[in-house]
């Protein structure tokens, strides 16, 4: 039986036309809808990230309240090893093996993120942590098929308060994962002090950022004042690619042929415009699958946990290190920026342990005498 409509004619069949304007603007409706709620979901984001950080600095003042210094960015020495009988200071590229446990090596690159755990709410991760044994960036062996690391249990955490969850570089599992940097450089791109292949502690005070290598500093220390020095900032987790697949905005690049510049611009030229190809370094902030070494939140790296105020955040050059693509050793040299995927700029925790939305496009003097203790710079054109 056909329906028909009160004037008795049989209702009529939308045309092909009209189906195609009514998917139009529902296509349309959707078009300026998503940007909306993409927008609405990075601003959460943003909050959740800006929360961590908070976390962070009160992780740090609750260490500066027990032992009434902050952590240090790095021990002192970088090893100890019996079967030498003195200290070792590494000069240049070297994996920190597993077999160093063998010796009875002690090593000294615990980042600031195991020292404050326990003032952190991640009072379980502490605890897994023993500070008293050889600590290795070689977790397995055979591709993950071997624990071979003394601290496995706790390196291989992922601790939601060190991700921010704007970063796409995210696995899951047991990875050991870490978006948030301590700064070891207002100005200056060597991770321990002097110049290659020079790791003394005494030269650890040219260090001029809020950590330096040895050395633990207190309030005293910062005579820019606490607000006025960055302690910490946000870092983009490396990509996972390797070699010619790396990407700029997150991975570590090797540059074999840059001799030890002491020319910082001539260095940031150098890694503006790296040779081609260039080979890279994906596992920035974390533990990729099947690797045996992890870059992850318990190193003192500048692939781990560490970076500098050399070049500004999320700048267009490549993070570039001196001699190697790892730049693990005190002595290191490099350009390793604070990078995001929020637009249009990076967080920052201030050491009074208030936080900052610095822009991209910040004045470069600015950024570097923020990242300086003691700089003696007067600082304007922040805004509240």
């Amino acid at each position: 039986m056909v329906r028909r409509l009160p004037n008795g004619r049989p209702p009529r069949a939308i045309t092909l036309v009209e189906l195609l304007v009514v998917l139009a603007i529902i296509g349309t409706l959707i078009g300026l809808l998503l940007p909306a709620i993409q927008q609405a979901r990075e601003a959460g984001r943003r909050v959740q990230c800006l929360n961590n950080l908070k976390q962070f600095g009160l992780g740090l003042h609750g260490y500066l309240s027990q032992f009434g210094a902050f952590p240090p960015g790095r021990m002192y020495p970088d090893r100890t090893d019996p079967a030498a009988g003195h200290l070792q200071f590494q000069q240049a590229y070297t994996f920190y093996p597993a077999q160093l446990i063998q010796t009875g090596a002690w090593t000294g690159f615990f980042s600031v993120h195991c020292h404050i755990l326990g003032h952190m709410e991640q009072t379980a991760a502490y605890h897994a942590l023993n500070f008293a044994t050889t600590h290795t960036g070689e977790l397995t062996s055979d591709g993950g098929r071997h624990v071979v690391a003394p601290n496995y249990t706790a390196l291989t955490l992922t601790l939601g308060s060190f991700l921010c969850p704007s970063d796409p570089h995210s696995t899951r599992g047991p990875r050991g994962e870490n978006n948030y940097r301590v700064n070891f450089g207002g100005s200056t791109p060597y991770a321990g002090g002097g110049t290659r292949p020079l790791n003394d502690r005494l030269t650890a005070h040219l260090i001029d950022g809020a950590f330096t290598y040895g050395d633990v500093l207190r309030p005293g220390d910062f005579v820019d004042g606490l607000a006025q020095t960055v302690f910490a900032a946000e870092r983009v987790k490396g990509s996972g690619r390797t070699g010619p697949n790396v990407r700029r905005d997150s991975d570590s690049i090797y540059i074999p042929t840059l001799a030890v510049p002491l020319d910082i611009p001539r260095l940031m030229l150098r890694c503006l415009a790296p040779p081609t190809p260039v080979s890279g370094f994906g596992s920035h902030g974390r533990w990729l699958p099947n690797a045996d070494y992890s870059d992850g939140w318990g190193f003192a790296w500048y692939v781990a946990t560490l970076y500098n105020h050399v070049a500004p955040p999320n700048w267009r050059g490549w993070d570039c290190s001196v001699g190697t693509s790892i730049p693990d050793v005190p002595s290191e040299h490099a350009v390793i920026a604070a990078r995001s995927r929020h637009p249009g700029g990076v967080h920052v925790l201030l050491g009074d342990g208030s936080v900052r939305f610095l822009r991209d496009a910040i004045d470069l003097s600015l950024w570097r005498a923020l990242g300086t203790r003691d700089g003696g710079e007067t600082l304007t054109g922040l805004d509240p």
